[in-house]
C-alpha cells in the first residue's frame, strides 16, 4: 500500500512538473526602464527561476537561454534587488557554470517572496531593545505588522521610497 501510495505521488509530481515546463513562456519585448518596470515582472521572474530550476540544462537550452537573458537583464537592473558574487560563490560554480544563475534566480526569488523578512527583525530588534531612541517610523511600522499588513507596505510603500 505504502509502495502504491509513493509511485502516486512521484507520478503527480512528474506530471505537475512537465506542464509546468510546457506552459512556461519566457517574456518577450519586455521592458526594464524605470522602477515599476521591475516591479510589474516580478512574478514573470518567480515563473523564469522556477522553470530553470526544474529543466534540466541539456533541454530546451535555447528557451533556456532566453530565460537566462531574462533573468539577468531583471536582476542587474531592479532597484530592489542586489546580488555580490565574491570568490566562495565562484568556487561553488566553477566546474558547473549553470549554477551562478540557480543561485542568483534562487536569491532573487527569495527575496521577491521575502521582502518583508529583514523589515520583522527591524521590528523585533526595535521592540526588544530596551535603550532604544523612539522612532515614529518604526511604530508606525510596528502597527502596520500587527494589522497584517506589513508584506502588502513592503511591496509598495517602503519600495517606493
Amino acid at each position: 500500500m505504502k509502495r502504491a501510495l509513493f509511485l502516486i505521488i512521484v507520478g503527480f509530481i512528474a506530471l505537475t512538473r512537465a506542464a509546468v515546463a510546457q506552459t512556461y513562456e519566457v517574456p518577450k519585448d519586455y521592458q526594464l526602464k524605470v522602477k515599476e518596470d521591475y516591479a510589474k515582472y516580478e512574478p514573470e521572474v518567480i515563473s523564469a527561476v522556477d522553470w530553470l530550476q526544474q529543466t534540466s540544462w541539456d533541454d530546451d537550452q535555447d528557451k533556456r537561454k532566453d530565460a537566462n537573458a531574462f533573468l539577468m537583464a531583471w536582476i542587474t537592473g531592479s532597484p530592489t534587488v542586489s546580488i555580490t558574487i565574491g570568490s566562495p560563490l565562484m568556487k561553488l560554480v566553477n566546474k558547473n557554470p549553470d549554477l551562478l544563475m540557480t543561485f542568483m534566480g534562487g536569491y532573487t526569488k527569495y527575496a521577491l517572496q521575502h521582502k518583508d523578512a529583514a523589515l520583522k527583525a527591524l521590528i523585533s530588534k526595535y521592540q526588544n531593545e530596551k535603550n532604544h531612541k523612539r522612532e515614529s517610523a518604526v511604530e508606525k511600522l510596528i502597527k502596520v505588522d500587527q494589522d497584517g499588513k506589513l508584506d502588502e507596505w513592503a511591496s509598495t510603500d517602503f519600495v517606493k521610497s
